[in-house]
C-alpha cells in the first residue's frame, strides 16, 4: 500500500513557500495552502505575527519560520488530500502519489472523478470488473476497480488517463482565462515532470512495455 511521506515530498517540492501574488486566483498561499479558500488554517496565525517585521514585505520568507510551520503544513495536506482520496488504501505508490498530487493541485472531487471515469471507460464493458459509482469519492468499490486494473493492465494507463485529464484542463483554464498563463508552464511542468519519471520506469521494464 501507499504511504504518504513519499507522496508528500513530491508534491510540496512543486508548492513552494509564502507568495501573494495578484494574478494567483487562491490569492495568498503558504506551501500551497490558500488563504482564500483555507482561512482557518494554523499557518496563517504565525504568518501573520510575521508581517510586523520590517523587512517581511521584501523577504517574507527569510522572515518566516517554516521549521515551526512544518507539522502544519504536513498535517493539512494528509488531512484535506491524502485521507480523502484513500492514499494509504491505494495498491500502487506511483499512482498514489500521482492522485494526490491531482488532488493538491486540482481538488480531491475532481482527481476521484478523473480516477472512477478511467476504471469504468477501461473495463470493457464491465467485462473485467463492475463498473463504479461516478460520485468523486473513493471507497472500496473505486480501490477494488483500480486494483483490478492494475493486476490487469499494469499502472501505466492509469497514470496516462489521470496526466491527460489534468492537463486538458489546465490548458482549457488558461485560454478561458488569459491572466492564468503567468502560471500554465509551471502546472505543465509539475504533472510532465511526475508522467515522465513513471513513463521512463515503465518502458525501461521489459516485462510492461506490451501491458497497455
Amino acid at each position: 500500500m501507499a504511504n504518504f511521506d513519499e507522496a508528500s515530498v513530491t508534491t510540496l517540492q512543486h508548492e513552494g513557500q509564502y507568495t501573494d501574488q495578484r494574478a494567483d486566483r487562491g490569492g495568498e498561499t503558504y506551501c500551497g495552502i490558500s488563504r482564500r479558500w483555507h482561512p482557518m488554517e494554523g499557518v496563517w496565525a504565525h504568518v501573520d505575527g510575521h508581517k510586523q517585521h520590517p523587512e517581511f514585505r521584501a523577504t517574507p520568507n527569510k522572515i518566516i519560520d517554516h521549521d515551526r510551520l512544518a507539522p502544519m503544513v504536513t498535517d493539512f495536506y494528509k488531512r484535506e488530500f491524502w485521507d480523502k482520496i484513500k492514499g494509504d488504501d491505494i495498491p500502487s505508490q506511483k499512482i498514489a502519489n500521482y492522485l494526490y498530487d491531482i488532488a493538491v493541485n486540482k481538488g480531491v472531487k475532481d482527481a476521484s472523478m478523473y480516477l472512477q471515469t478511467g476504471c469504468n471507460v477501461t473495463n470493457r464493458n464491465a467485462r473485467d470488473w463492475p463498473d463504479i459509482v461516478l460520485d468523486g469519492k473513493i471507497g472500496n468499490k473505486t480501490i477494488d476497480a483500480l486494483t483490478a486494473w492494475i493486476e490487469s493492465r499494469s499502472e501505466w494507463p492509469c497514470l496516462l488517463l489521470l496526466g491527460s485529464n489534468i492537463l486538458s484542463h489546465w490548458q482549457d483554464q488558461a485560454v478561458r482565462y488569459p491572466e492564468q498563463e503567468e502560471f500554465i508552464n509551471g502546472i505543465l511542468a509539475r504533472h510532465v515532470s511526475q508522467a515522465a519519471i513513471f513513463a521512463e520506469n515503465h518502458f525501461n521494464n521489459p516485462e510492461q512495455k506490451n501491458e497497455i
